[in-house]
């Protein structure tokens, strides 16, 4: 019904367990270059590899802290953002880049509750 979904504001993506994310989040530990702060990642020259080595280490408000200096609205960018940081990750080289945008978003949610 169309009617009932014009009003459902709901997120339709899950939430991961905050060990999941800090186990995502460690494997930007292993890069030895960030592309995904240069002129091929972000336009916003975040300090993604900063932020993930403080999610990893459980030091939410301080990963908070970092995304807040280069990005005013971080709750918006962890949602929609096209990542380009995401594209020019180092893991791809080797697995499957580091889910940076989510990472993003699990510090925004953690922040706002």
């Amino acid at each position: 019904m169309p009617e009932a979904r014009v009003h459902d504001y709901l997120e339709f993506t899950q939430h991961a367990a905050e060990s999941d994310v800090q186990d995502q989040a460690s494997r930007c530990m292993d890069c030895g270059v960030p592309f995904c702060m240069g002129g091929s990642g972000c336009p916003l020259d975040n300090a993604m590899p900063e932020w993930n080595h403080l999610i990893y280490e459980g030091r939410w408000e301080e990963a908070f802290e970092v995304i807040s200096r280069t990005n005013n609205f971080p709750e918006f960018t962890g949602r929609v953002c096209p990542a380009l940081c995401e594209g020019a990750c180092s893991a791809q080289l080797y697995d499957q880049s580091v889910t940076i945008r989510s990472l993003e978003q699990a510090v925004i949610d953690h922040a706002w509750s």
